[in-house]
């Protein structure tokens, strides 16, 4: 994919910002620029730069970091590597889930194969590192621990599957670590640029949040309206934990059989009446309302900056995913 060269001034609005990520990103991630057949940048690059990628936490980058006055040049680089840090979970994650579709196009895994996918996002985390070699190690120090945290969330979700003793506590505890702290870490890494240390732990709660919210937004889709581009009820087939699946189970504790027969196909269970049950039981009302507590709480953790252009816009774009939640309010949204 070619994309002109990247602006020398401040882009005047997030989507010309998130136009020269994608500038960085092809840079990094150009095929030609590698050494032997340049598999892993090819391959890599295809999902990186795929056209439905949200691009969420450098959005939250850009707007954070307007407030605080960091240079553009500054944002552009931690949010690549929020980004390569991100898709290189993805890449991963498709192989632990034996995922066929990732953003409207085949998986890695599925194109290429699970060597690539796996050594295509080892390539990712360490590209990201590079990405933030010009700055204070304390930035790189916490992206590793983010890495670290993330890994383990994901081994956590791993364990979990198929499993109907979980609790709303145990899917925190991995949603926490597999989304949360990487928004965490995207909305503090401006105020570490800033030097504004007082800021840090604020900003990172504000991304924490967001990020949960995020994840049960997810979670809420794939049972009721999913992305273009991501399989049907890919978290219900895998027995992946959804806060949505675990809220229906505690609130209707007579599914469970049918759930355990589904899993493991002891029984023709219709997957389409199976769900009907699940979100009959009131989970999704209950996301929605956990939703909306996650978001209320990142915006209390801005506190005066909150009333700043950039987290006004953070605000607003909270919410805004709250209401894409529910395919009723897209008229409203």
């Amino acid at each position: 994919m070619t994309h002109p060269p990247a602006r020398t001034s401040d882009p005047a609005s997030v989507e010309a910002f998130v136009e020269d990520v994608e500038v960085r990103l092809d840079e990094l991630l150009d095929s030609t620029q590698a050494l032997g057949s340049g598999i892993l940048e090819e391959s890599t690059s295809y999902l990186a730069l795929a056209e439905q990628a949200k691009r969420a936490r450098p959005r939250l980058v850009y707007h954070l970091g307007q407030d605080l006055d960091v240079p553009v040049a500054s944002l552009i680089r931690v949010a690549v590597a929020g980004e390569l840090v991100h898709t290189a979970s993805l890449l991963h994650d498709d192989v632990v889930d034996e995922g066929t579709e990732r953003r409207g196009q085949e998986t890695v895994n599925t194109r290429w194969s699970n060597i690539v996918s796996i050594l295509g996002g080892d390539l990712m985390l360490c590209t990201s590192l590079k990405e933030l070699q010009p700055f204070e190690s304390a930035i790189s120090d916490a992206a590793v621990d983010v890495v670290d945290r993330m890994t383990r969330g994901i081994m956590k979700e791993v364990e979990g599957r198929q499993r109907t003793d979980l609790t709303l506590r145990d899917w925190h505890a991995m949603a926490s670590g597999k989304t949360g702290a990487l928004f965490g870490w995207c909305a503090s890494a401006p105020a570490r640029l800033a030097d504004r240390p007082d800021l840090v732990d604020r900003l990172s709660r504000c991304g924490h949040h967001l990020g949960m919210a995020f994840q049960m937004a997810d979670d809420l889709r794939d049972l009721t309206d999913p992305e273009p581009g991501k399989n049907r009820f890919a978290d219900l087939y895998t027995g992946s934990p959804s806060c949505v699946v675990i809220a229906a189970l505690e609130k209707a504790p007579d599914l469970v059989p049918r759930l355990e027969s589904f899993w493991d196909a002891s029984e023709t269970v219709e997957i389409e009446a199976l769900v009907e049950s699940l979100l009959e039981s009131g989970a999704a009302e209950h996301t929605r309302e956990q939703i909306t507590q996650e978001v209320d709480r990142a915006l209390e953790a801005l506190g005066s900056l909150r009333q700043r252009p950039g987290a006004s816009k953070v605000a607003r774009w909270a919410r805004q995913l709250c209401l894409n939640v529910d395919p009723s309010s897209r008229e409203t949204s």
